[in-house]
This record gives structure tokens, sequence and C-alpha cells, in this order.
């Protein structure tokens, strides 16, 4: 079922980050590219994040 391979998903993928959309014939499309959207800033802001803590180099 659907909530097993969600868990499943959870557990193998534990410490990434990931997007899990569950889609239908009552989805969106509209729906579907805003939740990709929020995903991906998420995954930009997370990148933007780990660059600021590298250590500035001045020579």
């Amino acid at each position: 079922s659907d909530g097993t391979m969600y868990h499943k998903f959870r557990y193998d993928l534990a410490g990434y980050t990931f997007c899990y959309l569950e889609i239908d014939s009552h989805t969106a499309h509209a729906g579907f590219e805003t939740r990709v959207g929020a995903f991906l800033d998420i995954i930009e802001e997370r990148r933007l994040k780990k660059v600021e803590k590298l250590p500035l180099l001045i020579e």
C-alpha cells in the first residue's frame, strides 16, 4: 500500500532530504508544481547553508 511505501522510503532515506508525493486522478497540476517548487526551494536553502559553513580562505 501507499502507506507502507512511504514508511519504507522514510526508513531507507533517513538522513536525506526527499519529497514523497502521492498523485491520483484528483491531483491538480498547480498543486503538484507548488509542492515540487517548495521542495526545490528547501534543497537550495540547505545547499546555501552548507556553502556558508565552508571556511573562508583569505590570501
